[in-house]
């Protein structure tokens, strides 16, 4: 069972990955590394974690953006919790760097069939620039985002694996400048993008547990966003929790 379990998840993912990349010319490999911190209170009913993160962009050679985040998670009963998180971002532009923020709220469930944890998350986020206005032109982002997650649990073995698919419906509002005395603001919406995502946990000690993964990332070219060719991102990822 468990066999098959994991081939069929490296499949799954490798399939993708190959056709993807023969369908787009965009492509590139990122590098994704965090530390997090989690605090847990009520019994475990109330969570709160604070996150570090750097990704990298360019085959991993671009400091792209890095972010503060604190979430807030609370168990509404078995099974379902409630999530608002803030997250600060440095990111690194053409233009140069700016600074952003995003407010969030996630709903959950999860339960189990037998050695199999299965998770359903919806999130909305709100995404914009620090200290500017919309007449000056911030950019809002809003996105809708879905994930489904699979988690197996293999007897005798640490680094459990989990499977997930997440998509993103995404309304951006933009200002665009045809004459350059004058700021038109454009909205538009659509399915941006899909991520498959296959990793593990390994639990080092009681307070410390390392996370790796691997994420196929595929821009969707229906996306009024995506302008000529949808973009294919690999993303390999490294996070270390501390539970205090």
């Amino acid at each position: 069972m468990k066999r098959t379990t994991l081939l069929a998840f490296f499949g799954l993912l490798f399939y993708y990955s190959a056709h993807a990349q023969d369908s787009t010319v965009v492509s590139d490999f990122e590098a994704w590394g965090g530390l997090s911190l989690e605090k847990s209170f009520l019994e475990k009913k109330l969570d709160f974690k604070l996150t570090q993160e750097f990704r990298f962009d360019e085959n991993s050679t671009h400091l792209n953006q890095f972010f503060t985040e604190l979430e807030g998670k609370y168990e509404l009963f078995d099974g379902f919790d409630l999530g608002l998180g803030y997250r600060f971002i440095r990111n690194r532009k053409n233009s140069g760097a700016v600074n952003e923020q995003r407010l969030f709220a996630t709903l959950r469930y999860k339960h189990k069939i037998d050695r199999l944890s299965l998770s359903y998350r919806f999130m909305f986020q709100n995404h914009d620039e620090i200290g500017l206005s919309r007449d000056n032109g911030d950019d809002i982002t809003r996105k809708y985002r879905l994930r489904v997650k699979a988690t197996y649990n293999i007897k005798n073995w640490k680094l459990d694996p989990y499977f997930s698919i997440e998509g993103f419906f995404t309304q951006e509002n933009n200002g665009i400048n045809y004459v350059e005395s004058i700021t038109e603001r454009e909205t538009f919406s659509g399915f941006e993008k899909i991520r498959f995502t296959l990793g593990t946990k390994y639990k080092i000690n009681k307070r410390m547990q390392l996370g790796a993964f691997y994420r196929v990332e595929r821009e969707m070219q229906s996306y009024p966003g995506v302008y000529n060719s949808p973009g294919t991102f690999y993303i390999g990822g490294l996070n270390l929790t501390f539970k205090l």
